[in-house]
């Protein structure tokens, strides 16, 4: 499964900009796009698992297309036992790879960090960036309660420390900080690129590589 995951992964990033026609939009669609994707992202992150286990992917797909406008342009993998989340999306050209990575649970309330990696070229508008979220499940309703365009792993929420666990090595691969630079200035994480290969028994397994920025 884990082998799965990661290929379709690969697969699906390395065409974002390829699997498509790249003819120009407006400024106004480009931006009406992206709120739409920012909306659609909101949705999934607090509702994404739930639905598609309820209604299944070939409704949800609909549902983001009818109410926002947006494309789910891959099946979503999510793992038992609140396991890696990955959500696929897609509007006029913009991409957003939304991954619920780990959780913490703490006085009856569930925690899950959020990872958004945010990418377009060639239409309307450069994107090349990643958002962090933090969502709260109480008494079975989730919300946000945290946002940023850096990278903390240490999360104080009113008065109250969330750490989550980044050394985990599988994390720092979905997180590609060595691709997103910019939005781990508070790290060293992007100094380093995380290599999956396979064992001599074929096991996935990931390598930690310096890795050299080019500007």
């Amino acid at each position: 499964m884990k082998v799965f995951i990661l290929c379709l992964t690969l697969l699906l990033c390395s065409n974002c900009t390829a699997t498509e026609q790249k003819t120009a939009i407006s400024p106004e669609l480009f931006d009406n796009s992206l709120r739409n994707l920012n909306n659609s992202t909101q949705e999934l992150i607090l509702n994404g698992e739930d639905y598609y286990k309820k209604i299944g992917f070939s409704n949800l797909r609909k549902k983001m297309r009818d109410e926002f406008g947006t494309q789910l342009w891959a099946e979503p993998i999510i793992e038992e036992d609140d396991g890696i989340v990955n959500f696929y999306l897609k509007a006029f050209g913009i991409y957003f790879l939304i991954i619920g990575l780990d959780h913490i649970d703490s006085n009856g309330m569930k925690f899950k960090y959020w990872v958004v990696q945010k990418t377009s070229s060639g239409w309307g508008g450069d994107i090349f960036e990643t958002n962090f979220f933090l969502s709260q499940n109480k008494n079975g309703e989730n919300n946000y309660i945290y946002e940023s365009n850096q990278f903390e792993s240490l999360i104080r929420i009113e008065g109250t420390d969330y750490s989550f666990n980044f050394k985990n090595i599988e994390y720092l691969y979905y997180l590609s900080a060595w691709k997103f630079p910019e939005n781990y200035q508070n790290t060293e994480l992007s100094n380093f690129e995380i290599v999956p290969y396979k064992n001599n028994q074929g096991q996935l397994q990931y390598k930690k590589s310096l890795f050299r920025h080019t500007r």
